[in-house]
C-alpha cells in the first residue's frame, strides 16, 4: 500500500503564525541545517524554527534526504550531495533555506537564487550549429542571415520526408529549391510526379550554403555565447523567481 500523507494546512499554519507574532515571539525562516519536519522552538535564538513539511512542494522523501547529508555549508556543498528536482529547490531558496550558512554569498538570498538558475539553465561552453535553432528562437541572429535561417529550417523540412537515401520534395520544396538551388534542377529526379533529390547532394549544398553561419559563430561567438546563456537563464528567472523576496517567501511558506 502507498503511504499517505496529509498535506500541509497553509490556512491553519497562517493563523498560527499570526497568533505567535502578535504575541512577539519570533518565527524563523527555513534553516537548512536544523529546521524539523513540523516547526520547532529553537531557544539558542529565542524564535520558532519553520518546518520543512509546512514548505510547498517539500515531501518526507526529500525531508528525510535533507536531514541525511547535514550539516551543509551552502548551495554549492547542498547541490553536490543533494540532488532535488527544481521545484523543491527553488522553494527552499526561497524559504531562505541557505541565507544564514551560506557565506560565499554574503547570506543574499537573490545571489544564490542567481546561482542555482544560472546552473540548471544548463549555459553552454560553445555555439555550433547544432544550436542555430535555438538562436534563431531567441532573435540572436542577424538579419543578413535570413537566407541562411531559411534554408535551416527548409533542411529540417526535408529531413522530416526522407525515404532511404533521398529527400523527397513536394511541390513547396521543390519550388523553393527552384528558386534558389535552380543551378542544381538536373539533380532532382522526378518520380511519380514526385521529386527526389539525393541525401549526398543536398547535405553538401546544405552545409555550403550553411558556412556563413558558421563563420559569423566563429567571428561572434564570445558575444553571441554570453547573450545566449544569459537568455536561458532570463526564461528560468521571470518562470520561477518572479517578484521580491516578500513574494518568494509567501509562494513558499504563507508568510514574509
Amino acid at each position: 500500500k502507498i503511504k499517505k500523507t496529509a498535506s500541509a494546512n497553509y490556512e491553519k499554519i497562517a493563523k498560527a503564525i499570526g497568533i505567535m507574532k502578535s504575541k512577539n515571539i519570533k518565527v524563523s525562516l527555513i534553516n537548512i541545517n536544523t529546521s524539523d519536519y513540523s516547526f520547532k522552538p529553537d531557544a539558542k535564538n529565542n524564535r520558532i524554527l519553520y518546518g520543512l513539511k509546512a514548505l510547498s512542494g517539500i515531501n518526507e522523501d526529500i525531508i528525510n534526504l535533507i536531514k541525511e547529508h547535514r550539516p551543509y555549508t551552502g548551495i554549492k556543498d547542498f547541490m553536490e550531495r543533494v540532488q532535488l528536482p527544481k521545484i523543491p529547490m527553488i522553494n527552499l531558496i526561497k524559504a531562505g533555506a541557505y541565507d544564514e550558512i551560506d557565506e560565499g554569498f554574503n547570506h543574499d538570498r537573490i545571489k544564490i537564487m542567481t546561482y542555482y538558475l544560472y546552473r540548471v539553465s544548463e549555459p553552454k561552453t560553445k555555439l555550433t550549429l547544432q544550436n542555430f535553432n535555438g538562436l534563431m528562437t531567441n532573435n540572436l541572429v542577424p538579419d543578413d542571415l535570413n537566407f541562411e535561417k531559411t534554408v535551416y529550417n527548409f533542411n529540417k523540412y526535408l529531413k522530416a520526408n526522407k525515404k532511404s537515401d533521398y529527400y523527397m520534395l513536394d511541390d513547396k520544396a521543390l519550388s523553393f529549391f527552384s528558386n534558389y538551388y535552380s543551378d542544381y534542377l538536373d539533380s532532382v529526379e522526378i518520380v511519380g510526379g514526385i521529386g527526389y533529390i539525393s541525401q549526398k547532394i543536398w547535405d553538401k549544398l546544405y552545409k555550403t550554403t550553411m558556412d556563413k553561419v558558421r563563420d559569423w559563430l566563429k567571428d561572434n561567438q564570445k558575444e553571441v555565447l554570453n547573450n545566449y546563456n544569459f537568455l536561458l537563464f532570463k526564461e528560468l528567472w521571470d518562470k520561477y523567481a518572479f517578484g521580491n523576496i516578500s513574494k518568494w517567501e509567501m509562494d513558499s511558506l504563507c508568510f514574509y
